[in-house]
């Protein structure tokens, strides 16, 4: 029992503002954990919660210097700043292990995700709680939760490196997941609304490898949809009752089926139960050009034979421009093309000054508008301005000089991503056209 003496000087330590790489942040939260974190722990801590305009953080510590703790900090902080839509994917052997520790070192409630269970948890009225799941289970619902979150905890990181490689499903809607990007979000939209339809959705990413996934996807459904597994005879073995003798009878096998037959097959399906098929890709920019073409090719067949199959894709403008007037791949230009335009420069300037106002950094107006002129109205130009100029902002509040650094460095990072490698291929003849 806190006396009153007591609980106002834990009021006060819980109000007072601290920057947001100061230890003093830390402090309220950690009156109630029942774990004294290593001077090495804070610090990842604070480099994990630094800056609002980062993405995501890494914390790559050795075995045994106490990533979980470093992560039960950064999530115990954005719990007190009632920041409570936290996911936690971690092995499935670890989940009890993530609750227990929430629980007895955090006193943070959590509850374990399963099919049981989620539409509950996730619902809008649900009880505030930290949320865990497997990678398995992200996998298989990551439709689900494609959502809004305040932060996604992956533990284990390494098993997402083959996302790189193009080799793991898991890793790709782990991914998906975790970023959420609006034409991420966008897509699970409209496959949702599609879903509500009765329509069967297939969400993928453009990687090397699209089109035997999406086979694989059709023979899956059709087979959950038939609601059974079609299996092949592939060999009899028949013995004499007294033994003495056996013979074996070989079935020819079936041959494989075409992308196009499991397809059409999975339309006829669908189309005798007044439903259809709806196929996802996002980042097209990403997908090798014959492969595009030969998607193009095989969805363009089924709408000719009147199959109930939709086709919708996104990526980046630029690279949906190329595949959009291949000369070869026709069939893409009499797609609908819907461009997401610049964000509105007020619009940027509202969101930039609320971002620094609710990290504690006093933006003037006038500042927070030349940030937002800045950006030009590009989606990753604001992140990029956002970052930089909190970066050079240091402790105290955003100065003009802190801006006209920012939004340079922020300039030169978005030349290095995004023109250099446009440019690339430049010959000197064609940069002397360049202005």
């Amino acid at each position: 029992m806190l006396s009153d003496y007591q609980a106002k000087f834990y009021a006060y330590e819980l109000d007072r503002s601290y920057a947001s790489d100061h230890v003093g942040k830390l402090a309220g939260l950690l009156f109630d954990a029942q774990v004294e974190p290593k001077p090495h722990q804070v610090d990842a801590a604070l480099f994990a919660l630094r800056t609002p305009f980062t993405p995501g953080v890494i914390l790559a510590d050795e075995v045994g210097l106490g990533k979980t703790i470093e992560a039960g900090i950064v999530i115990s902080q954005y719990w007190a700043e009632r920041k409570r839509r936290i996911l936690i994917i971690a092995p499935s052997s670890l989940r009890q292990q993530w609750r227990q520790e929430l629980d007895e070192k955090f006193a943070l409630p959590a509850s374990l995700l399963e099919r049981g269970n989620l539409e509950e948890l996730i619902a809008p009225n649900a009880a505030e709680q930290v949320l865990i799941c497997s990678y398995e289970f992200a996998n298989s619902q990551h439709l689900t939760l494609t959502r809004h979150w305040d932060l996604v905890v992956c533990d284990e990181a390494h098993r997402l490196r083959a996302y790189w490689t193009g080799q793991a499903k898991i890793a790709a809607n782990v991914a998906r997941i975790c970023r959420a990007s609006s034409k991420t979000v966008m897509l699970t939209a409209l496959g949702d609304s599609a879903r509500e339809r009765g329509w069967v959705v297939v969400d993928e990413t453009a990687r090397e490898g699209l089109m035997d996934r999406l086979a694989a996807e059709f023979t899956r459904q059709l087979s959950q949809l038939a609601g059974k597994e079609r299996s092949r005879l592939t060999s009899l073995s028949l013995s004499t009752p007294l033994g003495g003798g056996s013979a074996t009878l070989e079935h020819a096998p079936t041959p494989e089926p075409s992308w196009r037959q499991k397809a059409r097959a999975l339309t006829q399906w669908l189309a005798e139960h007044g439903t259809g098929l709806l196929l996802t890709i996002d980042e097209v920019h990403a997908i090798p050009r014959e492969e595009l073409r030969a998607l193009s090719a095989e969805v363009q067949h089924l709408i000719r034979e009147g199959a109930p199959i939709g086709l919708l894709m996104a990526g980046l403008p630029t690279a949906v421009e190329e595949h959009h007037n291949d000369d070869i791949n026709t069939f893409l230009r009499r797609a609908e093309r819907i461009e997401l335009g610049e964000v509105a420069i007020d619009d940027v300037c509202e969101a930039l000054k609320s971002t620094f106002d609710a990290g504690e950094k006093a933006l003037s107006n006038d500042l927070a508008q030349e940030c937002a002129n800045a950006t030009g109205g590009y989606p990753f130009m604001i992140q990029l301005v956002g970052y930089q100029v909190w970066k050079h902002s240091g402790d105290g509040p955003v100065t003009q000089p802190a801006v006209a650094a920012g939004t340079t460095a922020a300039r030169l990072r978005l030349g290095n991503l995004v023109h250099a490698p446009a440019l690339r291929d430049l010959s000197d003849v064609d940069r002397t056209m360049l202005v």
